[in-house]
């Protein structure tokens, strides 16, 4: 959970980056440290397809196992160039009226005038060509369609000084020449994503016909059912508006153990050592080497009886006098049940606070623009920060 919540806030932080006010170099090489953190995402990802049944053939099980494949495959087939060969791909085969419009749009990935970091895009297709290879074999056929033969660092530094994809001019050009210009297209990322995008689009239509499609329709008829026994007593489920949860920041016991509410940045530190700093729970090299700078003390993630669900992570969560102490990315495994039943006897929601944010900006990612940034000029703002974590300990009763 705590690595999930230091990548929620790197990706929200990325989006906050003023392009004009930070170095565009600076950018590229504090995500390139962050990014080594995801590896391990696709890891717990993959492990859950791999052990759960191997040689079983029921189709949930399969799907589930598909899922990860694909989330390995697919999904963390980092880039922009990679994002935008697969949506050069998926657009030009749609009717125009199918495309969709806005921000978030497959169009608005390939029309984009962002600059393209090549450093990064071949560090991020290195990254994601080392962890499919390492879980899959160098023998596995789709291995070998994406290394060709090579290295995981040839072949990410061969295709992206290969690629013209960066040039937005050639981006239309293709865009505009529909599916017979992409089809006759010999770009090398354009290429590959021609090769693994029929068994990425078949992986994702398993998993939607037989895990996302039963959950959707199941989870339909407990609400039905819930809705006949409880009526209007209890809230419906969230609609995509506005919603707002009260909770406390507050312990509470597993296994008849008492689990402290928060964690703190030294926590991390001695959590890594108990474990010879391997993975899953290995710390980079960017926090070993700012370790000396760091404030060991400061609270890094909390739990409380906020009721959330998938989708409310980045949330922000605020106290009573209207300060943001931190960010929604998890729940711990008790909370699972709160998609049908709220309880607050176990089930906790985390956030990562704010403090650990500005600790971990300033001195593990070098962003202090940032950092300031977000906590305006405002010289008091640090106290408030502080006085924050009080609050979370008075409401807690601890």
């Amino acid at each position: 959970m705590r690595r999930n919540g230091q990548n929620q806030l790197r990706r929200r932080g990325e989006a906050l980056v003023d392009f004009a006010r930070l170095p565009e170099g600076r950018i590229a090489a504090g995500e390139k440290e962050a990014l080594v953190d995801d590896r391990l995402e696709v890891d717990e990802r993959c492990n859950q397809g791999e052990e759960q049944g191997r040689n079983s053939e029921h189709p949930v099980v399969k799907a589930s196992r598909n899922r990860a494949i694909q989330q390995g495959r697919e999904l963390h087939l980092r880039g922009r160039l990679a994002a935008i060969a697969r949506n050069l791909i998926r657009v030009t085969e749609m009717p125009a009226e199918a495309r969709g419009r806005g921000p978030m749009s497959p169009e608005a990935t390939i029309f984009s005038t962002q600059p393209i970091d090549k450093s990064l895009e071949t560090f991020q297709l290195k990254l994601a060509f080392e962890l499919i290879q390492s879980k899959l074999g160098a023998n596995d056929a789709f291995v070998q369609t994406l290394l060709a033969g090579k290295s995981p660092a040839e072949r990410a530094d061969e295709l992206v000084n290969g690629t013209k994809l960066a040039d937005l001019e050639y981006r239309k050009e293709l865009l505009s020449g529909g599916k017979a210009a992409v089809d006759a297209s010999t770009d090398p990322i354009v290429t590959l994503l021609k090769k693994i995008d029929p068994e990425a689009r078949a992986i994702r239509k398993e998993v939607d016909d037989n895990v996302t499609s039963v959950v959707r329709r199941n989870g339909g008829y407990i609400a039905k059912a819930r809705f006949k026994l409880y009526g209007t007593e209890i809230p419906p489920d969230a609609t995509g508006t506005l919603r707002l949860s009260y909770g406390a920041t507050k312990s509470y016991k597993e296994n008849g153990k008492k689990v402290r509410y928060y964690t703190t940045i030294g926590d991390a530190f001695e959590y890594a050592a108990k474990h010879e700093n391997k993975e899953p729970f290995k710390l980079p090299a960017s926090w070993m080497k700012a370790k000396p700078s760091l404030d060991l003390k400061t609270p890094y993630d909390s739990v409380n009886t906020t009721d959330i669900i998938g989708g409310n992570s980045g949330s922000p969560a605020v106290n009573k006098d209207g300060e943001v102490v931190g960010i929604i990315f998890d729940g711990n495994i008790q909370s699972l049940p709160w998609n049908f039943q709220y309880e607050d006897e176990v089930g906790r929601s985390v956030i990562t606070n704010s403090t650990a944010v500005v600790e971990t900006l300033q001195k593990v990612y070098n962003a202090p623009e940032l950092a300031n940034e977000l906590m305006t000029a405002s010289k008091a703002k640090p106290a408030a920060a502080e006085k924050s974590i009080s609050v979370e300990k008075k409401a807690a009763g601890n």
